[in-house]
């Protein structure tokens, strides 16, 4: 395994409708998803984020965790996510967000 250089971290609350666009844009990483993670925390959102995080979660080769907390806001849940970022670097993205293909490159 390469080493892990990103952490990608992000606060998942009641966005379902723009999760689908945003967990594709990860797929498209032009960079090794050996190189990055992905840590999800799941700020107690009452839609289906959390669903569509497990489906896609089975489909994908990108190196991810899901993290479920109470909610507490987007800061708690970035520190959250910091605390298990295994990368060199850490980036924030929001799960509204639409990467570009080398945005991890």
């Amino acid at each position: 395994m390469s080493r892990l250089t990103v952490s990608l971290v992000t606060a998942v609350y009641n966005v379902a409708p723009y999760l689908p666009d945003f967990l594709s844009s990860l797929d498209r990483q032009t960079v090794s998803k050996d190189h990055f993670e992905v840590v999800f925390v799941n700020d107690g959102s009452p839609d289906e984020s959390g669903e569509l995080l497990e489906k896609w979660g089975a489909t994908t080769s990108v190196q991810h965790r899901v993290i479920t907390i109470a909610n507490g806001g987007v800061a708690n849940a970035r520190n959250t996510g910091i605390e298990v970022a295994r990368g060199d670097w850490l980036t924030f993205c929001d799960p509204d967000d639409v990467l570009s293909d080398d945005y991890l490159a």
